[in-house]
């Protein structure tokens, strides 16, 4: 009876299995595939113009005019050791030309060598006192060349240390230093940007 049983449920379940697994076969002619695959290409495809004779391309050109470059401001190109605007010397220090003032030679003390800058002052220049790196420039650039004469002192710069003095350069040597506010033989050459 259990084998009956067994046998009844097993050919049940294959019945059940082969009927809802039973597949639709769906024909098509190869050939509609391939123009329904062909079609939708086409569809999809962007439509490019069609090429027109050469001749007709020449007839239709524009000439184009340039477009006009905007103007600037005019940009003063200055060169090394020729007069500037001032009727002194040029010199370049970090991208920036510059031009230096007549010298004054032993001012009484720094605060003199600033008054110097601002009597030299006017609407159109301002003076004040060189940076070391300017002073640098102007000892390697002109004094060095021979471009200008200058004594060979020293000179005072803008630069102020925490302890009340001064950077210095002495133009007899090179030297960098640093000296007190009321030094009274320091000179002084100021400088004016261009």
């Amino acid at each position: 009876m259990k084998a009956k049983t067994i046998l009844l449920t097993l050919s049940l379940i294959l019945l059940f299995a082969f009927v809802s697994c039973k597949t639709v076969e769906v024909v098509q002619e190869p050939a509609e595939v391939i123009d329904l695959q062909s079609e939708a290409e086409e569809e999809l495809q962007p439509q490019l113009p069609e090429e027109e004779p050469a001749e007709a391309e020449e007839q239709q050109e524009i000439p184009v005019e340039p477009a006009e470059e905007p103007q600037s401001q005019e940009t003063l190109a200055w060169q090394i050791g020729e007069a500037g605007p001032y009727g002194n010397t040029v010199f370049e220090c970090e991208g920036r030309y510059l031009e230096i003032s007549q010298p004054m030679y032993e001012a009484e003390s720094y605060d003199s060598a600033l008054e110097y800058c601002s009597e030299l002052s006017s609407d159109e220049a301002s003076y004040r006192l060189p940076t070391i790196a300017e002073l640098i420039s102007i000892y390697t650039q002109l004094l060095e060349s021979e471009l200008v004469e200058l004594d060979y002192t020293y000179y005072w710069s803008s630069e102020e240390n925490e302890d009340g003095t001064v950077k210095i350069m002495n133009f007899d040597t090179g030297f960098e230093g640093s000296f007190f506010r009321d030094m009274d033989f320091v000179s002084v050459i100021a400088v004016t940007q261009l």
